[in-house]
């Protein structure tokens, strides 16, 4: 038997194509706005004070515009409990994401303080 929502599916499709419900589009933007937001906390270029938070926002807004229609959920939770658990979930693989990519960054720095030591070290000996 057809759930209500299949057949909302399959009343909105063209020559096949089944279009996504909007309660689906709006749900997996969300989720791509808290990844997102989760994401560009912990990244290096805008997680300091030199990125307005008004850019940042706009930034997460835009990620979650572009990344809902590609990103659909398989099913939308139905109580506060399960939606709380997914957000959490996402809020937490932005933020792993975000620490992975700040880890990079602070090898790429700690090599090159590593190399401005050996070379200021290197000219001493030299004198």
């Amino acid at each position: 038997m057809m759930q209500f929502r299949d057949q909302l599916l399959l009343a909105s499709s063209r020559h096949g194509q089944v279009r996504p419900h909007a309660t689906d589009l709006l749900y997996s933007g969300m989720m791509v706005f808290i990844r997102a937001g989760g994401l560009i906390a912990l990244l290096p270029v805008f997680s300091g004070q030199s990125a307005p938070v008004q850019i940042r926002l706009a930034i997460a807004v835009l990620l979650a515009y572009l990344g809902a229609p590609v990103r659909l959920a398989p099913a939308v939770p139905t109580d506060a409990i399960g939606l709380i658990t997914v957000a959490v979930r996402e809020l937490f693989i932005g933020l792993l994401m975000g620490f992975t990519i700040r880890l990079v960054f602070y090898a790429v720095e700690f090599a090159g303080q590593v190399m401005s030591t050996e070379i200021g070290l290197t000219r001493e000996l030299a004198d």
